[in-house]
């Protein structure tokens, strides 16, 4: 290399001599390039001995540490990946879980709503087998009055068409014949408002069809117990008016008014029940049924005096948050019972 940069400065040289006009002019250029050559020498050795290595290592180190930062950097670029991949992945999870609990919250959903229609539409049916029960029972009291009524023994009559007894001091009432004598009266007395038949004393036709009356009771010898259970009665006495439903444990008001409702509750030896009587959704009545210390079964009897609104839902269950020991008792001797009436 050093050789070929001296022959080319030697034909350089060899050229500028020739085109010299003059032998100073020739001299002077001769010295010029020969400074020139000198230099470049120079550089050329310093280029390649101490000096010049010394560039070499610097730049190899300056190299050396940019590689090195790039390496740093691409492994926190990839930890930086691998840690936005985990999270990723969490979240992932997390939106799943959330998915399949919003799935779960549908389907339960779903079926409250199913539940609600079907207890919507046995209610309807049930209210309408009530209506119409309770409007067969009204046109069979109505014709039997008809039928039973006597004629005015005073010979007169009021002037809507109704009879009435003379009778100072006492309300009108509907007698009939009855056939067979009743703790003492002949067999041609006059008895108001009792209709005796071969079979039987019977309930008397003259009961008000507007009236609202019923007891019930749990027919199962054992009933066991949740909290907030709604118990259903579900052996009937009176149901006066049919608003008591024994399936659902459950009477619906007919009118607004006052009414009274009580109930009672065994449970046997060394046990005890919390209960409510509810209205709606608000507890009006409470009672707490304890037979600790006892052998034999006990009970506790509850009574309301509560005003409702017509259609308001009235029902015993056991107390929402206090718990309770044992199963509800129910037996011929020891009847747990429901009743309510409309008081006015």
């Amino acid at each position: 290399m050093i050789l070929l940069v001296f022959r080319v400065f030697l034909v350089f040289t060899f050229l500028e001599i020739t085109l010299a006009k003059t032998c100073d002019e020739r001299l002077e250029n001769l010295e010029n390039l020969f400074d020139s050559l000198q230099l470049k020498l120079e550089d050329q050795a310093f280029a390649n001995n101490g000096l010049g290595n010394s560039g070499k290592d610097a730049l190899k180190m300056k190299l050396e540490k940019e590689k090195r930062d790039l390496e740093r950097r691409v492994v926190s670029l990839e930890e930086a990946l691998t840690d936005s991949n985990r999270q990723m992945h969490l979240l992932k999870a997390r939106v799943s879980e959330l998915e399949r609990k919003n799935q779960k919250q549908e389907t339960r959903l779903a079926t409250v709503e199913m539940n609600n229609r079907v207890f919507e539409m046995k209610s309807s049916k049930w209210e309408t087998f009530l209506n119409r029960n309770a409007q067969k029972q009204t046109k069979q009291i109505e014709i039997a009055n008809e039928n039973d009524s006597p004629p005015n023994p005073f010979g007169r009559s009021s002037s809507n068409g109704e009879d009435f007894s003379e009778t100072k001091g006492e309300l009108p009432t509907t007698k009939i014949k009855h056939e067979v004598p009743v703790q003492g009266y002949s067999q041609m007395d006059d008895v108001p408002n009792v209709v005796v038949e071969k079979r039987g004393l019977q309930r008397s036709q003259s009961v008000s069809p507007g009236g609202v009356a019923f007891t019930a009771y749990v027919s199962t010898r054992e009933t066991e117990l949740s909290k907030d259970h709604t118990i259903k009665f579900d052996s009937i006495v009176t149901n006066i008016g049919n608003h008591y439903n024994p399936f659902s444990g459950i009477f619906i008001a007919p009118q607004h008014g006052v009414y009274v409702f009580t109930w009672n509750l065994y449970c046997k030896a060394e046990g005890y029940i919390y209960s409510h009587v509810v209205v709606n959704a608000n507890a009006v009545g409470g009672a707490y049924t304890s037979a600790y210390g006892a052998t034999d079964v006990r009970t506790t009897t509850g009574i309301v005096v509560v005003e409702v609104n017509q259609g308001d839902v009235v029902f015993v269950r056991t107390h929402p948050l206090n718990g309770h020991n044992g199963n509800l008792f129910s037996g011929p001797d020891s009847r747990s019972s429901f009743n309510g009436w409309k008081l006015f």
